[in-house]
């Protein structure tokens, strides 16, 4: 169990500042997934110190009215031919995170599907054997480790005018976001990222 549990209103603040942080340099969209989800992996590992970690692998969107999605196979692993979430494991079961859910619909229409069912959330959240059936997400092992591997190199050799180069940017920027919630500033105090204000302290 974390120290400082994320309530599900943490939740929301969090996706809704790396959704508009990323804005700033990209339009996110199920292409991105794999950014997006690697950057809210490293934000989440910066908020909690938790071990989150990248996965990849198949992923069934189900709450469309007709399922669709990706079969990862490793022979497509060159065209990116998989889904990228987020975990960690705890006691109990694994956790799952994926702030794409909010661009499946969007998704569906490229792939021709008519979306009939109910709105997506804007990001999947919670214990994986319970989620409620949004999606079902089949975890790849090469391909995780492939996609891990790609991610460390990536960040040891940083370049100036790479999209990586961005990522701590988007995280800071997700943290300013998250700053500026009432609730989000309560919780960035509460985990030592932030520092009260004491009234009575002059203005710099």
């Amino acid at each position: 169990m974390p120290k400082y549990p994320l309530t599900p209103e943490i939740r929301e603040i969090i996706a809704d500042s790396l959704h508009n942080a990323m804005l700033k340099f990209m339009q996110p969209s199920i292409t991105h997934i794999g950014p997006i989800n690697t950057i809210g992996c490293f934000l989440l590992k910066h908020l909690t110190g938790d071990s989150y970690v990248p996965v990849a692998g198949s992923i069934e969107v189900r709450c469309a009215g007709t399922p669709f999605g990706i079969q990862a196979h490793i022979e497509n692993i060159d065209i990116h031919g998989y889904y990228v979430w987020i975990e960690c494991a705890r006691e109990g079961g694994t956790e799952l995170v994926d702030f794409g859910a909010r661009y499946w619909k969007p998704w569906a229409k490229d792939e021709g599907v008519l979306w009939t069912g109910t709105a997506p959330p804007a990001f999947t959240w919670g214990m994986k054997h319970e989620l409620n059936g949004y999606a079902e997400y089949t975890a790849h092992e090469e391909i995780s480790n492939a996609v891990r591997h790609a991610i460390e190199d990536a960040v040891a050799v940083l370049k100036p005018d790479s999209s990586v180069a961005k990522w701590e940017t988007a995280i800071n920027d997700s943290i300013d976001g998250i700053l500026n919630t009432e609730a989000g500033l309560e919780y960035l105090i509460q985990i030592g990222i932030a520092k009260p204000v004491d009234d009575d302290e002059p203005f710099q």
